[in-house]
This record gives structure tokens, sequence and C-alpha cells, in this order.
């Protein structure tokens, strides 16, 4: 079968589900690929079904009316195009704003910015209507919900989280109460969900020189467990430079930092913080037995194993593998955009592994600085906000997901069949938790799920560290719910 092939089989699947297929981790379902494979293809094409699929938005002719939108500049080249340039990701930006603005005949603004927050916080102060849709920073925008600064999205016209832009997973996640408030919410107009998702990469030529199995073999047996990777990235260590200290002159099996690392491995297997309950509310599920095992795993993983190389640094995982000193690094996708496809390292991309092989899912996190949506309070013209908003989000699913998917993600990225299909499963495995997201607390070191990069690089003891701060973590819990039962639409 060729590439391409497998490419629109996996395409279809992925993108006609939804654009960020993302969920609770705890259900631990399995995807049935083939199923939706078949169905895809013996419908119709996959872009021939995004064309024609119907928004459901009316008529509307706005005579140059402006829509401003406020832009995270370190996601702003995958949300804003200023002219047509030849590359592929690039034009079907600036042709997703064509087809929008020419269609309602407004005037659509980017407005990139280093720091979304103060603007948005400064804009409702001020009581002015200047962005009719805003985007940041998804944890920087949850711990903004104590500003008051937004509106719920439910109370927009036009915006339908049913349509296939939206996922229905995430925006049920990051839903509160009874009155379903969603303040924060992810659409096919947020393209750096799908390239912040973690996963590892995996160096194929060392794995060969190791006599290691076939890593794809491994995942799609369901048999890419904590155990296994340890089994296998234990065979890689030597000191390169015979210098006799472990040092980044050496070749490591698994590479990491503690900046961050630590948190997804919760998620990775099977964990959230906190736990939806059908009357919307939430309850807590953090602190329990697996997570201490698993705290306690990976602290002598990063600490006591010749074999990694784990650094108090950013991208530690990457800057290893992309030197070729490490069998496997620990990354999100769109690190293959800083210089790795122009190496002539031969590697896999591969999700992160389960905790045993009774764990029917790998999961995937995706990183807190990834942008998402969401509207001020300052809004005048709400039909004009939902109109364009949900115009917008469905032409990225038309135009611009394919565009990133098909040539970013698989062609540029991708230098293997089995890689793509390595893809769906990290797509499919990705996981948005409401106290990752809203618990980000900015005293007594953030929210749990940001505790466990401290416990890592201190001493691994997470039941200490969770009775100190535990008090802390549900005062303030208790105060975002506080904020989202006080809404008023």
């Amino acid at each position: 079968m060729k590439t391409k092939q497998i490419l629109s089989a996996l395409f279809a699947a992925l993108m006609l589900a939804s654009t960020v297929s993302c969920g609770n981790a705890p259900a631990d379902a399995e995807t049935d690929s083939t199923v939706n494979d078949t169905t895809a293809e013996d419908t119709a094409p996959a872009e021939t079904t995004r064309a024609d699929l119907p928004d459901n938005l009316p008529d509307k002719d706005y005579a140059g009316k402006g829509f401003n939108v406020l832009v995270p500049a370190w996601t702003s080249e995958l949300m804003a195009s200023e002219e047509l340039n030849g590359e592929v990701l690039n034009d079907a930006l600036y042709n997703r704003n064509l087809t929008v603005a020419e269609r309602f005949n407004v005037d659509l603004t980017m407005a990139v910015l280093d720091d979304t927050s103060v603007e948005m916080k400064n804009v409702v102060a001020a009581g002015d209507d200047l962005y009719q849709l805003a985007a940041g920073g998804i944890v920087a925008m949850g711990i903004d919900l104590m500003a008051d600064i937004y509106m719920n999205a439910n109370d927009l016209p036009y915006i339908d989280f049913t349509q296939p832009w939206y996922s229905t997973d995430v925006v049920e996640q990051l839903t509160y109460g009874a009155n379903n408030v969603t303040f924060i919410f992810i659409g096919a107009y947020n393209i750096s969900s799908m390239g912040m998702a973690g996963c590892n990469f995996y160096n194929k030529d060392l794995a060969e020189e190791y006599g290691l199995e076939d890593i794809y073999t491994v995942v799609q047996e369901g048999r890419w467990t904590k155990d296994k990777m340890q089994e296998m990235i234990s065979v890689a260590y030597q000191d390169t430079n015979g210098d006799g200290v472990k040092d980044e002159g050496d070749r490591y099996g698994f590479s990491m930092d503690f900046k961050g690392d630590a948190t997804g491995y919760m998620y990775y297997f099977g964990g959230m913080t906190l736990e939806r309950q059908d009357d919307g509310s939430y309850k807590d599920v953090f602190y329990t037995e697996k997570l201490v095992s698993t705290m306690e795993w990976l602290y002598d993983l990063s600490h006591n194993q010749d074999y990694v190389t784990c650094e108090d640094a950013w991208n530690h995982g990457f800057n290893m593998f992309v030197a070729g000193n490490t069998l496997m690094g620990k990354v999100v996708i769109r690190m293959v955009e800083w210089g790795l496809r122009d190496t002539d390292i031969d590697y896999a991309i591969i999700p992160h592994p389960k905790w045993d092989e009774a764990q029917t899912k790998y999961y995937s996190t995706v990183a807190g600085s990834s942008d998402a949506q969401v509207f001020l309070k300052t809004i005048q013209d709400k039909e004009f906000s939902g109109i364009i908003t949900e115009a917008l989000n469905a032409e990225s699913w038309k135009q611009v997901v394919p565009a990133y998917y098909d040539n970013v993600l698989m062609f540029k990225a991708a230098r293997d069949e089995q890689s793509i299909e390595m893809l769906e499963i990290i797509m499919n495995g990705r996981v948005y938790d409401f106290g990752y997201v809203y618990g980000a607390f900015e005293s007594n070191g953030g929210g749990a799920a940001f505790w466990l990069n401290d416990i890592m690089k201190g001493n691994g003891d997470l039941t200490s560290y969770y009775q100190k701060r535990k008090s802390n973590w549900e005062n303030y819990m208790a105060s975002v719910y506080a904020k989202f039962d006080s809404y008023e639409g």
C-alpha cells in the first residue's frame, strides 16, 4: 500500500470525527479506526465531504464591519497569514480568512501580541469592545478566570459545539455546572493543539545497532508499557567521550527535562486531577496509590539510571535527540519543524507508553502553551461574534486542518507509513483536564498537576508534598467553582 493511500484513510478517520480527538483519560476506551476508515473511504473522499458539510450559518452582509481577533505571538504562524507565499499551511490560513471575509463582507484583523493576558484584562477593564474573539495559552487563560473577563461561549448564537470543528469531549471536560458554562474552548482554529501534542522521537538507527525489536510492532500489539520502555532504553548508555563522567557528550537511552515532563505521566497512565460528574461538578481524583507509584518510578528513572539524561532545562529531550545522542527523546510533534526533518537521523514518532498491558489506550497531553479561544465579556454584538467565530472554525476544519495534517505532520514529519499510524494513535489519545486548565494558581507551587515536576526534581515523595499543599489546592478549586457559579450571562 502506498503512503498516500494510507494517509487518505487515516486522515478521513481522524478529521471527519473531530478536529481534536481528546477525551477523559480514566474512560480508557479503545478506538476502532478500521471501521471509521472503511466508512469514510466508501462514502466520499475526505476533502469533498468537508467542503460539502454545511455550517448552518445565515446569509449576512456586514458591509465591511471589522472583526478583530487577539492572537498570541508564539502560535500566530498557525493562526494568521498576511499574504500568499506558496507554502501550503500559510496559504491555507490566508485562503480561510479570505473565504470568511468575502462570504460575510467583513474586515478580518489579527492583533498579534506577546502577552494576550494583559491585553484582555486591560480591554475589559476599559469596557472596550475591541476584540470579537481572543486566543491565548490555555493554562494562562485558565488562570485569568479569576479576573472575571470572560463570556460564556454558550451565550452566543450560532456557536454549535456539536459540529466536527470542535471536540465534543474537550468542550465537555472544560464545561462546569448544570448551567453548562464554557469559557475556554478549542476548535479547528487552534491548530497548535495538534502540533503541541506530546510524543516521543525514536532513533531507528540506534535501535538497529542495539538489536531492539521493531518499535512499531511493540506499540501496535499493545506492549508499549513503562516496563517495556525501560527494558529497551536500558541498553543504550555509552560513555562516548570517554571522560568517565555522565554528561551531554555521552549516549543515552532516554532524554527528558524536569521543567514539565513529569506532569504528563499522570495522564499517560490513565490519571486525572478532577473527574466530571453527571451534574456538571467535579470530583478530586488526583491523589491515588497509582500516582504515588508513578512518581516513585519516574524519580528512579530520572535520578538513578545512567541510561536516562534529565536536566532542569526546557527541550532537553529534543536537544539530545536531534544531536543524535539518545535512543528516545520526550518531545512534542511540532519539534519536527525545529530541524529534525533536515537531519540524517532515521526517526520514528511514537506515543507515550501505557502503565501496563491492561490499559487499553495510549494517552497524550497537549502543552499548556497551546492556544484556545475565549469571548471577552465586553462583546456587544453577540450574533456577529458568534457567526464569524463559527465560520472561522468551520473553514479552518475544511481548509487549514487538512493542510497542516497532510503536509506538515504527514509528508514532512513522518518518514514511513507506520509513523502515520502512530500519529493517529497520538491524536486520538489527547487529554484535557479541567484541573490542569483551571487549577494552575500561581502560588504554592501551582496546581496539583504541576506539582509533579517539582516532586520529580526534588525527592520523589508525592505524599508529603501533597499533604502540605492539599488545602491550598482544594481552596483554590473551590474559588474556581464559585467563579463559574457566580457567572451571569
